[in-house]
């Protein structure tokens, strides 16, 4: 079901950005696609993720079109509980929506309007994440915007063993070693979660900062292994799945990149479709990188690719003397 209402969202914005056939041509390639058919099999964030995104973008679109600001405050409110909705299945996505408003207000041109838009999209985020910040503060004593294992996930991503592949067995040693010194603390009455948090995240920044050049390099791998044309990992890399995860891959990618080339002076609705992979990519050449990160991305860029087929199509049919579609 996740899946599927996936191939619907990925219709619906190429219908409404590109015309009737590119909506079909983007849901067609979305269904078809290997790593988005394996993806809904799986018990992973990625499947109810993906159509929660999509949700996400189409009503900040419709927003953005909206004949008034007023319409479209409405619908960005409904936009940021999506956006919610979203972050509560895959915490990341959460900084996505003050990232695209910055993006918008430095780079847009209807500033106006990215600002009356996206303050209506902050308010339905933070309107129905606020229960979930409110239960995290009771039990923790501090604020906590998603989750208590964004400071492992780092630590993950920037650690003196880290090689841009996830291999979480530095925890239960890492978390021994720290419950040892937190039980001897004054600050002992806080709760551990939050600190063995906080110390994950201190020794991931120190261990970057003072090994800079070896974070440079490992940001550089993990840039490889989220954009790979086919699986990192040793258990899928016979060559029939190489080969189907290769040739879902490098069409979407290479003509998605030139749609989003060609339409980026379209408006902000076609600049929405390849913001997720450059939030993506920024956000997990710091974390670990994996094809898996990237697949919700691919979702967007296939909108993208729709769009180029179907403007080479028009472009030959009026060549060929057969006129405007």
């Amino acid at each position: 079901m996740c899946g599927a209402f996936g191939v619907l969202g990925v219709w619906w914005l190429g219908q409404r950005l590109f015309g009737e056939r590119a909506g079909w041509i983007a849901g067609a390639t979305a269904a078809c696609d290997p790593t988005s058919v394996v993806t809904s099999a799986l018990v992973l964030s990625e499947a109810p993720f993906g159509p929660l995104m999509l949700a996400h973008l189409a009503l900040w679109v419709g927003a953005w079109q909206a004949p008034s600001l007023k319409r479209g405050a409405a619908i960005g409110l409904a936009a940021g509980t999506a956006a919610a909705a979203a972050t509560l299945v895959r915490p990341s996505w959460l900084l996505f929506t003050p990232f695209a408003i910055l993006v918008g207000l430095v780079f847009g041109q209807q500033r106006k309007r990215h600002l009356a838009v996206g303050l209506a999209i902050l308010l339905g985020l933070c309107a129905v994440m606020a229960p979930w910040w409110i239960r995290n503060a009771l039990v923790t004593g501090h604020f906590v915007p998603t989750t208590l294992q964004v400071g492992a996930s780092l630590y993950d991503g920037l650690n003196p063993a880290a090689t841009g592949a996830s291999n979480m067995d530095f925890v239960k040693r890492f978390t021994e070693i720290e419950r040892a010194r937190f039980a001897t603390s004054e600050g002992a009455e806080e709760c551990f979660e939050y600190y063995l948090d906080k110390r994950f995240r201190q020794e991931a920044a120190n261990w970057a900062v003072s090994h800079p050049g070896q974070a440079l390099r490992l940001a550089g791998v993990k840039l490889l292994r989220l954009w790979n044309i086919w699986p990192n990992e040793p258990r899928y890399s016979s060559w029939p799945v190489r080969l189907a995860v290769a040739f879902g891959f490098v069409p979407v990618f290479v003509v998605g990149l030139s749609g989003a080339w060609k339409t980026i002076r379209w408006g902000w609705p076609y600049v929405l479709l390849w913001l997720p992979a450059a939030y993506f990519t920024l956000l997990h050449v710091i974390f670990v990188a994996s094809i898996r990160y990237r697949q919700p991305a691919m979702l967007t860029l296939m909108v993208l690719a729709a769009g180029v087929v179907v403007s080479g199509r028009r472009r030959a049919l009026r060549a060929d003397g057969v006129g405007r579609r």
